[in-house]
């Protein structure tokens, strides 16, 4: 006799049907897998959560949440609050490091749900305060599709998926061996909608060309995830060529048994291996499909029902827990630890917003800053970076940008996904800028917004407003804390409150004198001091009406130029992003993009000693930001400049570099072309007379232009080892850029024609 399965209600987002294939596919196996447990009721349209439970009388409630696609509604469920009485859990269903996280904790705190799901191998590193009340459904395979078709094995080695800039392995074996062995190329065109006439491969399609193929590369993204296609590619009876993680290894995956792990600098040589041994290859890809037909199926994913029978009957005092995210769940007391995952994951973006973690809470802004874009420029999205960037324009003096930073993070969480609340950190921290800009009126009213949104950073601010300007804002210094996505040092108020003084100081807004005056009684919870009877300076012209009237006028000027400066930048920024860079580098937002980071983090992360540019100008933000890091090396480095003497002007360049920066004029009658056997003749004879070597070049198109020539430029980069090309997309370069491409003595480390035409090039 057949057992009956409990009833769940799954609240799932709308799906567009313009959505890529595949996509609707992950919607429905999703659902068909819960049905392996459960039995699923649907819900993709607004409704009355008590009405739905009294209709269908559910023994678990199932959530969706955070789903980054557009045009993919989710519901509005009312009451949910109302009935408890039905056990409630969130699924995440996005990336770990996805942008929508902040909306998700905001419908989870809305809901009332405090257990949770994800699909993600690596959400607990990414949502660390939520962690210990987070498990994992994997992602599985549909055996019906992702099996042995028995087709004969007719391609050596198949690429597919995307090549973004969060699969730093995959561009890397991409390269080599695509230029080594025979491949077939299967691009990918994103997620948002059909591929219509480009066809991308999926579903059986996508399958018998996986049979068909003896070797199939693939990485978990930046992360270490474990992603579908770990699961396709073995299942289907090939072998799967990917990079070691501790998810891989928590899901059976060993190297050399049932799949082979390689890094870029021994790709190479292991599939030489697996060429001359084909009974090795033959046995790991066997072991593989093993594998993952017998663990990874859509039948072997029952994380929700193992969570919901536990649920039923453990005993007080003890809390459920899954070792690792396929291992079953246990039952331990609630003092332990060890429901973590057994191996800690680390993607190279984490560390990089580590490390800039400590060097932004020792002062080091700098440093913090760089660390913090590199981590960027792995995942262009992700808000951690993102909002500490914020943290230091704040303390460098720079409200205005920091301000930007979190408007944007803010505008993704409530207007793009439509959450209830934003992340509270990020809320704070709008309030700090918008006071750290002059705008007190315009702080109280954003902290007097979203009443009931509590945490320590939003609550600590709060206070300050109230005893600075008596604006009685709610002040819960205890109790209800939202979840947030950043994790901030612990500090104490005091502490707080001494960075606080330090951002308003920088800002120019006050010298902070008031606010050290009122510390004291602000830690003690003294009453508040209002505006009315304060004789001390605020922090706006319009809570300081009895200043002298010189000093009044002069702060209005002021801010009205502040203003003025303000709309003039974001309408040249907006200029340049569609035409071509010509702000300094300090007001160019394009500083935050790919190319820009990429030039900084060449300087920081190689042994660089010397460089030179072509092209170079003060007004030139790819070279600027090439030079601030490369600047801040020791005195041994050196930078050469060539540049016409009628249109630079490199004294920025040189306060920067000072004596270690020598200038190879070119005549203004000459153009670059023309001029490249001076400018060689020049640099050699510079590089002799210090006898040094060059290591980078750095040819920036938009001042060079199209006049200097194919072979001109051929010599030039023939002096170093590093290549960077900027304007990729102009004739020349894009000549020039094709040749190194098909080059084998260069390798390529980036290469982009969008947003920005750059790449760089290192000789072998």
């Amino acid at each position: 006799m057949e057992v009956q399965k409990p009833k769940l209600v799954y609240f799932q987002f709308k799906y567009d049907e313009s959505l890529p294939e595949f996509m609707l596919a992950h919607k429905t196996e999703h659902v068909a897998c819960l049905r392996e447990s459960f039995d699923v009721v649907v819900i993709n349209e607004d409704c009355d959560y008590k009405r739905v439970c009294e209709l269908h009388q559910p023994d678990l409630a199932l959530f969706e949440s955070g789903v980054n696609l557009r045009n993919c509604r989710r519901p509005r469920v009312g009451n949910v609050k109302s009935d408890n009485s039905i056990p409630k859990l969130g699924l995440h269903n996005g990336d770990a490091w996805c942008d929508t996280r902040a909306g998700f904790l905001s419908d989870m705190e809305a809901w009332g749900i405090n257990t949770f799901f994800a699909i993600s191998t690596t959400e607990r590193e990414h949502l660390p305060e939520i962690a210990q009340h987070t498990f994992i459904w994997p992602n599985f395979i549909n055996p019906s599709i992702y099996k042995d078709y028995k087709l004969t094995k007719v391609v050596p080695i198949l690429f597919t998926g995307a090549l973004y800039k969060n699969y730093p392995w995959r561009h890397d074996v991409f390269r080599i061996l695509s230029e080594k062995y025979p491949n077939l190329r299967c691009p990918h065109f994103g997620y948002t909608h059909q591929a219509g006439p480009r066809q991308m491969l999926v579903g059986r399609n996508y399958a018998e060309a996986l049979n068909a193929s003896q070797i199939v590369p693939t990485c978990g993204t930046i992360a270490g995830e474990l992603v579908r296609k770990h699961l396709e590619v073995p299942a289907c009876n090939s072998c799967l060529l990917t990079e070691d993680s501790p998810a891989l290894r928590a899901a059976g995956f060993s190297d050399m048994e049932n799949c082979v792990f390689v890094t870029p600098a021994n790709v190479s040589d292991r599939v030489d291996f697996l060429f001359r041994n084909p009974n090795k290859l033959a046995q790991i890809t066997a072991n593989g499909h093993d594998l993952v037909q017998s663990r990874h199926t859509i039948r072997h994913r029952d994380q929700i029902l193992q969570w919901y029978r536990i649920n039923k009957t453990k005993p007080s005092g003890t809390e459920i827990q899954q070792p690792n995210p396929f291992s079953p769940f246990v039952v331990r007391p609630v003092s332990s630890i060890s429901g973590r995952l057994s191996e800690p994951q680390s993607g190279r973006h984490l560390e990089l917003l580590r490390r800039g973690d400590r060097e932004l809470w020792s002062g080091n802004y700098v440093k913090a800053r760089e660390l913090y874009y590199q981590s960027l420029g792995y995942i262009g999205w992700f808000a951690e970076p993102k909002m500490r960037l914020a943290l230091v324009d704040l303390f460098v003096g720079r409200p205005d940008e920091a301000l930007e930073r979190l408007e944007e993070l803010l505008r993704y969480t409530l207007v793009r996904y439509q959450a209830d609340q934003p992340d509270p950190v990020e809320w704070a921290y709008f309030v700090v800028a918008l006071l750290a800009i002059g705008k007190k009126n315009g702080a109280i009213a954003t902290a007097h917004r979203f009443p009931h949104l509590s945490h320590p950073e939003l609550n600590r601010i709060r206070a300050v407003l109230n005893h600075l300007f008596g604006a009685s804002l709610p002040e819960t210094m205890a109790g209800t804390r939202r979840h947030s996505i950043h994790q901030l040092p612990d500090r104490t108020f005091e502490g707080w409150l001494d960075d606080l003084c330090l951002m308003l100081d920088n800002a120019g807004v006050s010298d902070g004198g008031r606010l050290r005056e009122t510390k004291a009684k602000i830690l003690s919870g003294r009453p508040r001091i209002s505006e009315s009877t304060s004789n001390k300076t605020t922090l706006d012209d319009s809570s300081a009406p009895f200043l002298p009237a010189n000093l009044r006028i002069k702060r209005r000027v002021r801010n009205h130029l502040r203003s003025f400066a303000q709309a003039t930048g974001r309408q040249l920024n907006e200029l340049e992003r569609k035409t071509i860079p010509f702000l300094p580098y300090r007001i160019s937002s394009l500083r935050k993009e790919e190319p820009y980071v990429a030039v900084a983090a060449l300087a920081e992360d190689h042994r660089i000693m010397s460089a030179a540019i072509l092209g170079a100008a003060s007004a030139a933000p790819l070279s600027e930001a090439f030079v601030r890091s490369f600047g801040a090396r020791d005195d041994q480095v050196r930078l050469f400049c060539a540049h016409r003497a009628d249109r630079s002007n490199l004294q920025q360049y040189q306060r920067i570099m000072g004596r270690r920066m020598t200038a190879l004029t070119i005549s203004s009658e000459a153009n670059f072309g023309e001029a490249a056997l001076p400018f060689l003749t020049g640099l050699s004879s510079a590089l002799e007379k210090d006898h040094s070597r060059l290591d980078v070049i750095l040819i920036d198109f938009f001042k060079v232009g199209e006049s200097i020539e194919m072979s001109a430029a051929l010599q030039i980069i023939q002096l170093a080892t590093f290549i960077v090309l900027f304007g990729t997309d102009r004739p020349v370069a894009s000549e020039l850029r094709l040749a190194l491409l098909s080059d084998e003595r260069y390798l390529t480390l980036n290469d982009n024609l969008k947003p920005e035409a750059y790449s760089i090039f290192r000789t072998v």
